[in-house]
């Protein structure tokens, strides 16, 4: 079964960025845990699962592309600019 992806426009309207992080607009909880099952941020949007830095690439970018990259092979560091489509 192929996974939906969601839309930048229901990002949109569920998270706004700030400094690299996501915060729900609804309470302005900070969004994304990372467990050490995931080397990533994690978060669900409608109930499906997406890594955080792929949704800040989607809110800013408009599409999301098969491989996303950490420029600075830092992780934790979701600051758009440095989160580049993969080769």
């Amino acid at each position: 079964m192929k996974r939906l992806e969601v839309s930048q426009e229901r990002v949109l309207e569920l998270f706004k960025y700030e400094d690299g992080k996501l915060f729900r607009r609804s309470d302005n909880k900070l969004i994304g845990c990372y467990t050490k099952k995931h080397r990533y941020a994690r978060m669900s949007i409608d109930g499906q699962g997406y890594k955080v830095h792929r949704i800040i690439f989607l809110y800013h970018k408009g599409y999301m592309p098969k491989l996303i990259d950490h420029i600075n092979g830092d992780r934790y560091d979701n600051l758009i600019g440095r989160i580049v489509t993969g080769k």
